[in-house]
């Protein structure tokens, strides 16, 4: 398994230019309206580490399923028990969560891995510690990625954004994740694994990566004098009370309107200068018939 990994997975294949059970099922909110099954394929996977923490790019969630109208798969590794009191409270979190989701657009909830939360003056090793060891995480994302097939993937800044060592380890997960769910050999022989092809994703984002940079804008309108999907992000961030935002501003941006991103892997070649595109050379005609995708 290790040998696998360390094979140079993307000869000829991938340029390389720079994790709990997945509930799929509809479920019914507090709310009482149902929610949908999750996609049987995605054209957007995100993850990040603790509910809230789209903060980063808060714009992105409902871009992509409002205005491109496109499905996509929100996962969530630990539910942020940590950041609570009192601790360990992480239905509350994981309720703020899906919340703020009905805002973005999102018709099904967020995957939550409930991998242990950690404080933030931890250590990268403590949190490998919490999460069951160095791999547990990207072996379950690999899975994921197997299972929602997506065909772009973004993720936290490799240094944590704040040097948080959750964030650093769902980057580096989602890194290793992207690499293992396309090779046969990667992943442990068990029934989820075994039940699961291998899939490649097209690209990966990092949220600062300094290679091949991405400008996304959120400041764009949901539809024609609508909010802006900035603005429903903000709306949004305010479920997340327990952590303050519900009086304080939501976003954390690297410029106004602007989140930045690099492409940290691709099998399509690089994006176009200046075009900030996510979704630049992958063909998305297969969603149009099912959601009346934009292209």
């Amino acid at each position: 398994m290790s040998g696998a990994r360390s094979s140079g997975w993307w000869t000829g294949f991938v340029i390389v230019v720079g994790l709990a059970t997945a509930v799929s099922s509809a479920r019914t909110t507090d709310a009482g309206a149902a929610s949908a099954p999750q996609p049987e394929k995605a054209a957007l996977m995100v993850v990040i580490a603790h509910p809230d923490d789209e903060a980063y790019f808060p714009g992105l969630l409902p871009y992509v399923s409002q205005v491109r109208k496109l499905p996509v798969v929100f996962i969530v590794l630990t539910s942020g028990e940590a950041g609570i009191e009192p601790r360990g409270n992480r239905e509350l979190r994981e309720e703020e969560q899906r919340r703020a989701c009905r805002i973005y657009g999102l018709p099904h909830e967020p995957l939550f891995a409930r991998f242990t939360d950690g404080a933030w003056q931890g250590t990268l090793e403590e949190n490998w510690k919490l999460w069951g060891g160095e791999s547990k995480a990207a072996e379950w994302l690999a899975q994921q990625i197997r299972r929602y097939r997506p065909d772009v993937i973004v993720t936290h800044a490799l240094d944590g954004e704040s040097g948080h060592p959750n964030h650093v380890g769902c980057a580096l997960s989602v890194t290793k994740a992207f690499a293992w769910a396309a090779d046969a050999s990667a992943l442990p022989a068990d029934a989820a694994s075994d039940a699961l092809a291998p899939w490649q994703a097209k690209k990966l984002y990092v949220h600062r990566w300094p290679t091949r940079p991405l400008a996304f804008r959120q400041d764009v309108p949901v539809a024609p004098g609508s909010k802006t999907c900035l603005e429903i992000g903000e709306i949004g961030g305010r479920e997340h009370v327990s952590q303050g935002y519900a009086t304080r501003p939501f976003a954390e941006l690297d410029a106004p309107g602007v989140s930045r991103f690099g492409l940290y892997a691709t099998t399509v070649g690089a994006d176009s200068d200046g075009a900030g595109d996510l979704f630049e050379h992958i063909d998305l005609s297969v969603y149009q018939e099912k959601t009346g995708a934009q292209f």
